[in-house]
């Protein structure tokens, strides 16, 4: 069943393959997105330059469910060629947007063994 994705301010819902490993993410503060160029990436474009807050960003990858509080898109790379996500089978490869999210804290959800692993940068004050 497809993913419903949407961007609204107070939720991202987005479908795509991460391409930062998870076992970086858990020290990273910043994750690689490669999903379909579609009708939202003009949208995602947009967050970009106005450099928004997004108070939480869903993403669905074929593997896990990754949830990101406080995210911004820090970079924006148009059209990739070289790299084709695990979910999108028989997709054209020329019709691809790759950009980075970066989050203060993470949820991952793993869809198989239904474990969940959270990391956060927030510090207390």
């Amino acid at each position: 069943m497809p993913v419903l994705e949407t961007i609204s301010p107070s939720r991202w819902s987005l479908a795509g393959s991460v391409t930062t490993p998870l076992q970086v993410l858990q020290s990273s503060h910043s994750l690689k997105l490669i999903r379909r160029f579609d009708a939202l990436s003009s949208q995602i474009r947009s967050a970009m330059h106005a450099k928004s807050i997004l108070p939480v960003v869903e993403i669905n990858s074929p593997n896990s469910m990754l949830t990101l509080t406080n995210a911004k898109v820090v970079n924006i790379v148009p059209h990739v060629s070289h790299a084709k996500p695990e979910g999108l089978k028989g997709a054209e490869t020329h019709e691809l947007l790759e950009f980075d999210i970066a989050f203060a804290r993470i949820v991952v959800s793993h869809k198989i063994s239904k474990k969940a692993n959270t990391d956060s940068w927030a510090t207390g004050g």
